[in-house]
């Protein structure tokens, strides 16, 4: 590396000017400001983030509008019914639940859940209520 490079390279670290004095621009920002390029290399960051705000909030926008409705299947059949629910305690609670053609009689508690009751449909009698 000559002298002179040596010296325009360090002029560049130290206060941003090359030889004699001229700040040295990259050959697009030509006829601009220094400050006038920060401004534009802020906004080419700015921009992608912008425009993925901007496309979360319209999705979100979609979705609390019914864009979900839309995707639904028409006429879909429910596998899963909660016909009853009984608390018994706050931590302890009974579930009547249809499913699959089976109807269960579920307990739940702070330890997890147990089945007490598994019958076919065909098995339960008709309904009193």
């Amino acid at each position: 590396m000559t002298a002179s490079r040596r010296r325009g390279a360090a002029g560049l670290r130290a206060g941003g000017r090359g030889r004699g004095g001229a700040v040295d621009v990259p050959a697009g920002m030509r006829g601009r400001s220094a400050r006038e390029g920060e401004v534009l290399e802020g906004l080419q960051q700015i921009w992608p983030v912008a425009f993925v705000l901007v496309l979360l909030g319209a999705v979100l926008w979609l979705m609390r509008r019914g864009l979900p409705r839309v995707w639904a299947r028409q006429g879909a059949v429910k596998s899963i019914e909660s016909l009853e629910r009984l608390t018994l305690t706050p931590q302890h609670t009974l579930h009547r639940v249809r499913a699959g053609g089976r109807e269960l009689l579920v307990a739940t508690h702070p330890h997890g859940c147990t089945v007490i009751e598994d019958r076919a449909i065909s098995d339960i009698g008709p309904s009193c209520g």
